[in-house]
C-alpha cells in the first residue's frame, strides 16, 4: 500500500513529522497538541490533567500551564467543567508537591551534611533556610515558576519545613496556579504556541505575586512592631 496515502499527509510533511518531536502526531500516533490528548481523553480527561501536573511537578519536562490553558479553551468551548478542571489542576499540583516535600525530608540529612561541610556552605545554607522559614508564601509563588518549584518543595522538605504550614502554602499556590490558567484558556480562547510563551506569563504573575505578598509582609511587619512600641509606651 502507498505509505502516503495511508497517513493522509504528503511524503515531505510525514517525514518531517515523524523526525519532529514537536509535530502534531509522533511516530508512536501520541498526540502531542494538548487540546487534542485532552478531547481524546473522554471520561478520563480530569484524571489525565491530574496524572500529567503531577509528573512535570517531579520532573519539569513540558509545561503544565500549556495543558491548563488548553483546558481553558475546552471549558470555553462547553467540553469541560470549569470546577473540575481546576480542581484535577490543583490536585495534581498538591499531589506533586508532597511528593517532593517527602523526597526532600526523606533525603534531608545527608543533603545537608553535604551542604554545610565548609563553613560558607553552611552559612549560605543557613540563611536560605532562614528565608524560606520566614517567608513560606514563597511555596505559593513557586507554583508560577517551571524548575523553581522543583527545588523549593525539595528545599522545604530538606529544611523539615512543618508539615502543616508546607501543605497551606502549597495548597493556596495549587489553587492559585490552577484557577488563573484555566481562566486565562478561557478568557483568551487560545493556549500557548509555545512553552516560553507561557513562561513568560509564569514569571509575570510570579513577579507580580511576590511583590503583592512582600508588601503584605512588611506592612504587617510594620504595623506589629508599631503594636509593640505603643505596648511598651503604655
Amino acid at each position: 500500500s502507498d505509505p502516503e496515502a495511508a497517513s493522509g499527509m504528503p511524503g515531505k510533511d510525514r517525514e518531517d513529522a515523524l523526525w519532529n518531536p514537536c509535530s502534531r502526531r509522533t511516530t508512536i500516533g501520541v498526540m502531542t497538541d494538548p487540546s487534542q490528548l485532552l478531547s481524546d481523553a473522554g471520561a478520563l480527561v480530569y484524571l489525565v490533567v491530574a496524572v500529567f501536573i503531577v509528573v512535570d511537578a517531579v520532573f519539569p519536562a513540558a509545561p503544565s500551564e500549556t495543558m491548563l490553558t488548553a483546558g481553558g479553551v475546552l471549558v470555553a468551548s462547553g467540553e469541560l467543567a470549569a470546577v473540575a478542571l481546576v480542581v484535577a489542576g490543583a490536585a495534581g499540583a498538591i499531589t506533586g508537591h508532597t511528593i517532593l516535600y517527602l523526597a526532600g525530608r526523606a533525603s534531608g540529612p545527608a543533603v545537608l551534611r553535604r551542604l554545610t561541610r565548609q563553613a560558607k556552605g553552611a552559612a549560605r545554607t543557613a540563611s536560605a533556610a532562614e528565608k524560606l522559614r520566614s517567608r513560606p508564601w514563597l511555596i505559593i509563588v513557586a507554583d508560577f515558576v517551571p524548575w523553581g518549584r522543583t527545588v523549593l518543595m525539595y528545599s522545604a522538605g530538606v529544611i523539615d519545613l512543618p508539615w502543616r504550614q508546607f501543605l497551606r502554602c502549597a495548597s493556596i499556590g495549587a489553587a492559585i496556579w490552577s484557577t488563573f490558567y484555566v481562566i486565562l484558556g478561557w478568557a483568551t480562547g487560545s493556549m500557548f504556541d509555545s512553552g516560553w510563551q507561557a513562561l513568560a506569563i509564569s514569571l509575570v504573575a510570579a513577579v507580580s505575586i511576590t511583590l503583592v505578598l512582600e508588601a503584605i509582609g512588611r506592612f504587617r511587619g510594620a504595623r506589629h512592631r508599631a503594636d509593640r512600641l505603643t505596648g511598651t509606651a503604655s
